[in-house]
């Protein structure tokens, strides 16, 4: 993930910007996407939206529903997804196992969040679905320093935002499958 996360990494092929999200699609055999943009969001709030099953709806509209499947530990975990289906693509859904990581702050501290399909005894495949499968996917959050953020609750910092994202102006995030 660290890698595709690079600016001239090799092997991805500009594919135009929408929204101000950098495109990019893989040159390999299998299919391969990428995105990167920059996100006024300390690494705590973007990794609170993207882990969050009950919030998912909020950043992603054609998220259905999903649970947490298991928890092997804070930062690792079993999910199961489903994504809506539009005209004649049938809905999705997902079982992957979960890894979150934060670099130390002399590598950058940025947030590193992968995630693979697994099998799991408590995701059967559901009538109506296609079951996906993630072969790796994931997204690289990248703190930019400058200026404070005002990423305030109730005027204080929120419970269990990382001193240091107090001093990021948001961040540059990849996401690549």
């Amino acid at each position: 993930m660290r890698a595709a996360s690079e600016e001239d990494a090799p092997h991805w092929v500009s594919n135009g910007t929408k929204h101000g999200v950098k495109m990019y699609v893989g040159d390999g055999e299998d299919a391969a996407a990428k995105g990167t943009a920059h996100l006024p969001f300390s690494r705590y709030v973007i990794r609170e939206l993207l882990l969050n099953l009950e919030r998912k709806r909020e950043v992603d509209s054609q998220f259905d529903t999903g649970r947490m499947v298991q928890m092997y530990d804070k930062r690792t975990f079993v999910t199961w997804f489903k994504y809506k289906g539009k005209v004649v693509v049938s809905p999705r859904d997902f079982c992957n196992i979960n890894r979150w990581e934060i670099d130390p702050p002399e590598k950058g501290g940025s947030l590193i969040i992968a995630a693979m399909s697994a099998p799991h005894p408590d995701c059967p495949q559901v009538s109506g679905c296609v079951r996906a499968n993630c072969k790796i996917g994931g997204w690289v959050i990248k703190p930019v320093r400058g200026m404070r953020l005002a990423a305030q609750h109730g005027g204080r910092p929120w419970p269990g935002m990382m001193e240091e994202d107090l001093d990021a102006e948001g961040c540059i995030v990849t996401y690549a499958v």
